[in-house]
């Protein structure tokens, strides 16, 4: 019996770059009305987009959604930034400054983090071109988001990690061949703005 081939992404600027949620997008991905550079920035502004979060959050996903980095759009979704050089300092200034106000994540984002990660990956497959491309040439091999840092998203530092970034990966790639992966039956509409949302 043949082994299941295996395919190893993580950093954007590597092979399989186009996995990484920190790669930057061919067009920016249009999502709750902001264009997001990364699928990074549209994950992490979820977490302060739900039913009933304070008016602040609203101001403070669309920080996130706009920052100038997908690490500084982590950093501020993270809601702590500890170093001390000038960029960091000024993260933390604003980090603080929109908890005081109110802005607070939602508090059952654990619950609904692998559904966030898959709607946003499947706008990144459907309307990337070039990433859809890279996706769709992997045919079955299995896809391991190689990073020793982190044992959900990825394989963690013993190998053994859940890799839920790879898993979700694969879905999408299953839906695309399938043809499951469409308007209207993934859920994804465009509205007359041609603006991208559920």
């Amino acid at each position: 019996m043949q082994q299941r081939s295996v395919i190893k992404f993580f950093r954007e600027s590597e092979a399989y770059g186009e996995f990484s949620n920190f790669w930057r997008l061919t067009e920016p991905l249009p999502f709750n009305g902001v264009m997001c550079a990364t699928t990074e920035h549209a994950y992490q502004m979820q977490k302060f987009v739900y039913d009933g979060c304070p008016i602040a959050n609203a101001a403070y996903a669309h920080l996130i959604a706009t920052a100038n980095t997908p690490y500084s759009a982590k950093i501020l979704a993270g809601q702590k930034c500890i170093g001390r050089s000038l960029w960091q300092r000024k993260l933390f200034e604003k980090i603080e400054a929109h908890k005081n106000k109110g802005a607070a994540i939602d508090p059952d984002w654990d619950a609904r983090r692998d559904d966030v990660m898959h709607d946003v990956l499947r706008r990144k497959f459907l309307l990337d071109k070039r990433a859809q491309s890279v996706l769709l040439s992997t045919g079955d091999a299995l896809l391991l988001e190689n990073s020793k840092y982190d044992a959900y998203w990825g394989a963690g530092p013993n190998g053994d990690g859940k890799n839920m970034l790879g898993q979700l990966l694969m879905r999408v790639r299953d839906e695309i061949s399938a043809g499951n992966l469409l308007f209207g039956v993934s859920g994804i509409t465009q509205d007359a703005a041609g603006v991208w949302g559920k």
